[in-house]
């Protein structure tokens, strides 16, 4: 399936997050666990990147680093905890899936990932539980979709 730059760097977006939520987040990177998950998103980023020219591929990967600076800024600023931007990243995901925006297919390497980092044991999970933390996150969420279609990104969603 053929896919633009900019549907490139989308997808590539909820990889980085989900990398920074396991590599800040995990209480021992060096658990299998957490390596397994972390080579699930590099390989779902290599796969987004498969067939592109290496001058191609560095263009993407700097404009996705980019948009992922700017994207994660106001949550490092207000030192949000990792297990709530999870959750907002959690949220971001499932409006797009709610829109029929999909980012990867089923049962890619990113959506083995993402099955292992909201799984039930998890901290995310556990926070949700927590009603006014769930409610900003998902707020948090829409906030997010909303900058991201400012720089440019999922402008075919529709932001609430």
């Amino acid at each position: 399936m053929y896919r633009s730059d900019r549907q490139i760097t989308e997808a590539l977006l909820p990889v980085r997050m989900l990398s920074s939520v396991v590599h800040f987040g995990a209480v021992d990177r060096q658990d299998p666990e957490a390596q397994q998950v972390l080579a699930w998103l590099k390989a779902a980023e290599l796969d987004l990147l498969d067939g592109r020219a290496d001058r191609e591929r560095v263009k993407i990967a700097r404009r996705s680093w980019s948009a992922y600076d700017r994207a994660i800024k106001p949550y490092l600023d207000s030192e949000t905890a990792c297990a709530k931007f999870g959750l907002i990243v959690f949220y971001l995901l499932a409006e797009l899936e709610a829109q029929e925006i999909y980012l990867f297919e089923p049962s890619s390497a990113f959506d083995q990932a993402q099955r292992a980092i909201y799984s039930e044991e998890g901290s995310i999970v556990e926070i949700a539980g927590t009603d006014a933390i769930d409610s900003s996150a998902q707020k948090q969420a829409r906030r997010l979709l909303r900058q991201l279609q400012e720089d440019g990104f999922f402008r075919e969603a529709i932001a609430t």
